[in-house]
């Protein structure tokens, strides 16, 4: 039983990795499939910053992240899952952001 517990544990702790890298193949996938939706992304200063800026955020959410799993292996359980919950809530979510509505942000922008 207590293998099940471990093993159960490091799905959690992989899957709280893996979430925080959830915007890079949206994005890859975005620019794959909607081309004219995402290429003013890459022709702009404005949207080449909003992808650097996510790519921050998805690094800095992997870091996060990290630091989460290590705080919960030492069964310190308030602290990982905080770390957790920050760093999908402050750098997840707002790097899915950047990736889905950024450009039409960037379209809006360019119009005026």
């Amino acid at each position: 039983m207590a293998t099940l517990g471990r093993a159960y544990m490091k799905g959690v702790l992989i899957g709280i990795r893996l979430l925080s890298l959830i915007p890079i193949p949206i994005g890859i996938a975005m620019f794959a499939f909607t081309p004219s939706y995402t290429m003013p992304m890459v022709h702009s200063g404005l949207g080449i910053a909003m992808l650097v800026l996510a790519l921050g955020l998805v690094a800095g959410g992997f870091a996060l992240s990290g630091v989460a799993t290590r705080f919960l292996r030492t069964r310190r359980l308030g602290v990982g899952l905080l770390l957790a919950v920050v760093s999908v809530f402050f750098c997840t979510f707002p790097a899915l952001w950047f990736v889905l509505i950024g450009p039409a942000l960037v379209i809006l922008i360019q119009k005026q």
